[in-house]
């Protein structure tokens, strides 16, 4: 009897490894989700994807530990999807602005102040700041800066400029936090300190979308009090 037990068990044993092993459980689909910085090429190398591998001898530990080494993201979620798909959620950090770092470095961070790369052009379409003042700073970490409050409002500033889509190539002049400057182009924008910001930045979408005229010139613009008319100076 115990013998019959135990060649039943070894034949399910090897019934179960040749489904599991069959051509059917070979991996031939990936879906990436939740990336808009971290492209699908990115993902699939750097989990190491290929089609035609097992899908049980996907080491989804390694391929999330690779991911994260990416700082880029946040978190990932790998989840098998029988018999044949790999799916992987990734969850970003959500870039803020760029940090002008000596002379030919920029540091992009995230809303937290999180280093997420270093880079010698800005090549994506996030503000400039300039200004604020560091010792030092490490890929991967959080930027410890010397006035947290020029950080913050750098940050708040960052995010303003996005949520009212002014696209150009914004440099945020923060070296003092009661005279703060934008730099659109050729026009030097007065901003003055933190007052009413959100009110500032959407007086100046609405310039700059009503009177391209600004654009085409060099000048200042100051928009340092919100109850007076906004007053722009053409450099002759």
């Amino acid at each position: 009897m115990k013998k019959y037990i135990l060649f039943g068990l070894a034949l399910l044993s090897f019934c179960l490894l040749v489904i599991l092993f069959s051509p059917m459980f070979n991996v031939q689909k990936l879906i990436v989700s939740g990336n808009k910085f971290v492209s699908f090429e990115t993902v699939s190398d750097t989990i190491n994807f290929s089609v035609g591998q097992n899908i049980f001898l996907f080491n989804r530990s390694s391929a999330k530990k690779n991911l994260l080494k990416n700082y880029f993201v946040k978190d990932a979620k790998i989840n098998i999807h029988l018999p044949n798909t790999l799916s992987v959620e990734i969850d970003e950090r959500t870039p803020c602005c760029y940090i002008k770092y000596l002379n030919d470095s920029f540091l992009l961070i995230d809303q937290n102040a999180f280093i997420i790369e270093v880079a010698k052009s800005c090549n994506k379409n996030f503000p400039i700041a300039t200004g604020l003042d560091f010792d030092s700073f490490s890929l991967g970490k959080t930027l410890e800066i010397n006035n947290d409050k020029a950080l913050a409002y750098v940050i708040q500033l960052s995010n303003l400029l996005q949520k009212n889509e002014i696209g150009e190539s914004i440099v945020v002049d923060i070296s003092d936090v009661n005279d703060i400057h934008l730099y659109v182009r050729n026009i030097d924008v007065l901003i003055g300190d933190n007052e009413n910001l959100e009110q500032k930045i959407s007086l100046l979408k609405s310039i700059l979308d009503s009177n391209s005229v600004y654009l085409e010139k060099s000048g200042t613009l100051s928009i340092k009090n919100i109850n007076r008319p906004p007053v722009f100076k053409f450099i002759t």
